[in-house]
């Protein structure tokens, strides 16, 4: 008699499932990722144009409002905390998404995002 050998039925399920769930976090996830990473971007290239150091808090978030706006980025330059020294300029954005993965359970993510001029 030759032994079987394989996977069965249920372990086969099993790993398609595991895959799938994955997939489905990935894809469900990934775009806040992307968009943050965007922001980013935006705050850097819009620090990187102007000179933080010498604007007011109103100049800068003026500055990231129209950066924001070019760039399609719909947050509230508001909404940014801007602390100013002598030397540095620190912008701090905290928000939290929620995105829907199925039924009646949502993931939450939150960021964080920080900018120094004394960084640069």
């Amino acid at each position: 008699m030759v032994k079987q050998q394989g996977a069965s039925t249920l372990g086969i399920l099993s790993a398609v499932l595991l895959f799938a769930g994955v997939l489905t976090l990935g894809l469900r996830i990934g775009p806040l990722y992307i968009d943050n990473m965007s922001l980013n971007q935006a705050i850097e290239s819009s620090a990187r144009s102007n000179n933080f150091n010498t604007m007011s808090p109103a100049e800068i978030r003026d500055a990231l409002g129209r950066t924001f706006r070019v760039n399609t980025i719909t947050v509230n330059p508001r909404d940014f905390d801007i602390d100013k020294t002598a030397t540095s300029t620190e912008l701090t954005y905290t928000y939290e998404e929620r995105v829907n993965i199925f039924g009646n359970v949502d993931a939450i993510v939150t960021f964080t995002n920080r900018y120094s001029t004394a960084d640069n």
